[in-house]
């Protein structure tokens, strides 16, 4: 598609008169509010915005397109010196694409690669730290659950339900007026 094309199918019928009109805008309020000079002022500030918003797509439209009218060209040379076999083709092309700028120094192919490889041999390191670390909680959680068990079938012995009944009143002697202990008694 052409550019006059797109801006015609996209921005010619987007204006707000084209989506609704004033008369049938102001019929949506109801009956007392409607012949108030607000929703008629609303209405013409949306219709602005619309405005404003249909000339930004309009513009961005012409951008693009001239954009794409610069790229073809270099894409196509690009393929077709890429077929004669001059260099190497990701190069080529990427040449082509985007020149080197005098402030910003541009990455040969391998340079990016080993980039790339580092880039996922840490990810991958991080990744065995977080398996391992998911392990040795769940380790420990199985722990917890397995010491939790003896609870709800009544194995404990003696002197680990003495052990817990005093631990149980240390920690509420530390909360003793705290928010935490009141929510406890609740």
């Amino acid at each position: 598609m052409d550019e006059e094309s797109i801006l015609s199918f996209l921005t010619e019928h987007a204006q707000l008169v084209d989506v609704i009109t004033r008369r049938e805008f102001i019929s949506l309020f109801p009956r007392d509010k409607r012949s108030d000079r607000l929703v008629t002022e609303l209405y013409h500030d949306l219709a602005a915005t619309r405005a404003r918003q249909v000339k930004v797509v309009a513009k961005n439209i012409k951008l693009e397109c001239s954009i794409t009218k610069r790229l073809i060209p270099a894409i196509v040379a690009a393929e077709n010196e890429a077929e004669i076999g001059n260099g190497d083709d990701e190069n080529l092309i990427y040449a082509k694409l985007l020149p080197p700028s005098r402030d910003q120094p541009q990455l040969q192919l391998h340079d990016l690669l080993q980039y790339m490889e580092e880039a996922i041999e840490f990810l991958s390191n991080e990744l065995e730290a977080i398996d391992r670390s998911s392990v040795e909680t769940q380790a420990r959680i199985d722990a917890v659950v397995e010491s939790l068990s003896d609870l709800q079938y009544k194995k404990l012995a003696p002197t680990v339900a003495d052990e817990t009944i005093s631990a149980i009143d240390n920690m509420r002697h530390r909360l003793k007026g705290s928010i935490a202990l009141s929510r406890i008694k609740k």
